[in-house]
């Protein structure tokens, strides 16, 4: 997942700003501070992108980077996620329909961003350019 950059952004995805992005991340953040596993786990950074759903509807996607023992968490809160962020979502007039989210381990996650498209031209060392 390369960044785009604030223009290609703003024309791709004109309906998404920083303040939706830092309204999201806040919303999740609470829900997950919350969370009867907050003691057991690191839920951090928490990463929001926008996206369109299969109608071409307004959509989010939401990386929540985990650091613990991944296995143990149960897949059946984790899948609820954005059931109990919608409501929220919702009363503060954010993207709610289609919003996709992964929790992902924080070892793949540093894995995943130690070869950078933008540092090394393409997505792996053992890729060829």
């Amino acid at each position: 997942m390369t960044p785009l950059d604030a223009e290609t952004q703003a024309l791709m995805y004109p309906f998404f700003t920083e303040e939706i992005r830092e309204k999201v991340i806040a919303i999740v953040r609470a829900d997950l501070e919350n969370s009867p596993y907050r003691d057991q786990y690191v839920f951090d950074p928490i990463v929001v992108e926008p996206d369109y759903d299969l109608d071409g509807e307004d959509s989010l996607h939401i990386y929540v980077v985990t650091d613990g023992d991944f296995e143990q968490l149960p897949p059946s809160w984790t899948a609820r996620l954005v059931s109990r962020i919608r409501p929220m979502l919702i009363a503060q007039g954010l993207p709610h329909r289609g919003v996709i989210k992964s929790f992902v381990p924080k070892w793949e996650w540093e894995e995943r961003h130690l070869y950078v498209e933008d540092t090394w031209g393409y997505s792996s060392p053992d890729c060829e350019p």
